[in-house]
């Protein structure tokens, strides 16, 4: 229940954030249009409970290579590439959001490696369920990513626990053997970091369950 309740504040704050995305503004002036929707939604809803939050947004072909990286005050531009990455914690409990778009026009190679990696994370949150090692779930997306000659750029995991802190183990990794079980909690982020291109990565918080899992 907590985590389908942070699952909400996560996406209105993104969606907030998104939908004011423009040329001009900052990094910085990006993330607060979420904080300001998801600070404001929790007061009203659940104005007894603890809210935690952590965004980054960084933008440009040289910011989105490297993952991570902190927002600053560089203004959007008209063509630039955007990752969002949001988490939002109620009474605790932690999930993730996390979109890469555009300002304006992307460029066909962007587009090709935009949707390259959807497919990569769309394929590995409908395969995975209770019963599968981490490592056949990583294998999945990185698959789609090797299939087309970018292997050497997916330098990050499938994905990482999630719930109690924002990351947490096990790790959806290749080297990993774990079984998976019902009621493990997962962000599924697998991603692209190209330079000269940008960086491309896309995460959904799944809960599994008995016959698959559940994304919030």
């Amino acid at each position: 229940k907590m985590l389908e309740m942070s699952g909400e504040m996560v996406n209105l704050a993104l969606k907030a954030s998104l939908e004011n995305a423009r040329a001009g503004i900052s990094e910085l002036e990006l993330d607060q249009f979420g904080n300001k929707a998801l600070l404001e939604e929790v007061a009203r809803r659940y104005p007894n409970a603890t809210v935690n939050h952590h965004v980054i947004s960084p933008s440009g072909v040289e910011r989105t290579i490297m993952p991570h990286v902190y927002s600053n005050t560089r203004k959007l531009e008209r063509g630039d590439i955007i990752i969002h990455s949001r988490q939002a914690g109620i009474n605790g409990y932690w999930v993730e959001n996390e979109r890469t778009f555009f300002i304006g026009e992307p460029t066909k190679e962007q587009v090709r490696l935009f949707n390259m990696v959807y497919q990569a994370q769309k394929a590995a949150r409908e395969a995975i369920r209770p019963g599968m090692t981490a490592a056949e779930v990583d294998s999945i997306a990185r698959g789609i990513i090797q299939d087309v000659g970018y292997g050497e750029y997916f330098i990050h995991r499938t994905g990482h626990g999630i719930g109690i802190g924002m990351h947490e183990e096990p790790s959806l990794r290749f080297d990993s053997g774990l079984v998976l079980q019902e009621g493990m909690v997962f962000s599924i982020e697998p991603a692209v970091f190209v330079p000269g291109v940008g960086g491309f990565r896309h995460s959904d918080t799944v809960i599994l369950t008995k016959n698959g899992a559940r994304t919030i």
